[in-house]
């Protein structure tokens, strides 16, 4: 007569080599740890990076700054080799009427790789903090990396003008309707 085979005993072999591996258990031990501290809520915990970076942009479109700037924030120290979620922050500072706060960043930012929106956040902090020299600088990079974007040409004619210096608007503003008409 064959041996009787339990066929639960397969399944409990099969899946005994999983249950060995620590790296599950010390993950949960982690992040149960974190929560303890309160250095994250439960919720993070068990969202994904990507999740939480949607989420807070969500947030900050929806015109809940104060929700999504600490997420931003958050994701912006946790991965300093992603330099988008900082850029991101810095843009919904911005949107939050924080000026100084974007310009006091300005120095974690290669400037030279920068994409251009980001230049424009920065133009747009120094022109409302009428630091006009500056904004004129960082519209002038923005132009120069993407000539055809329309907010760089009207940012940086908009600083000419707020610094006295209409007469370097005006051609500024006479090309950008040649390549924009109504």
């Amino acid at each position: 007569m064959p041996p009787l085979i339990d066929p639960f005993s397969r399944i409990e072999n099969t899946f005994a080599a999983a249950r060995r591996l620590p790296s599950r258990r010390w993950n949960v031990a982690w992040m149960v740890l974190l929560c303890l501290f309160g250095l994250i809520s439960p919720l993070e915990a068990a969202e994904s990076p990507k999740v939480r970076y949607e989420k807070a942009l969500q947030l900050a479109r929806d015109g809940k700054h104060d929700a999504a700037l600490p997420m931003l924030r958050q994701l912006a120290e946790e991965f300093p080799k992603e330099p988008f979620y900082l850029y991101d922050y810095m843009t919904v500072l911005s949107w939050a009427g924080r000026d100084q706060e974007v310009l006091s960043l300005r120095s974690r930012v290669d400037l030279a790789a920068a994409p251009p929106y980001l230049l424009e956040t920065l133009g747009r902090s120094a022109r409302n903090v009428r630091d006009y020299p500056l904004a004129i600088r960082f519209y002038e990079m923005a132009t120069k990396k993407a000539p055809e974007r329309v907010e760089s040409g009207l940012g940086l004619a908009r600083a000419y003008s707020d610094n006295g210096v209409p007469q370097k608007a005006i051609p500024l503003l006479k090309r950008l309707d040649e390549k924009h008409p109504k």
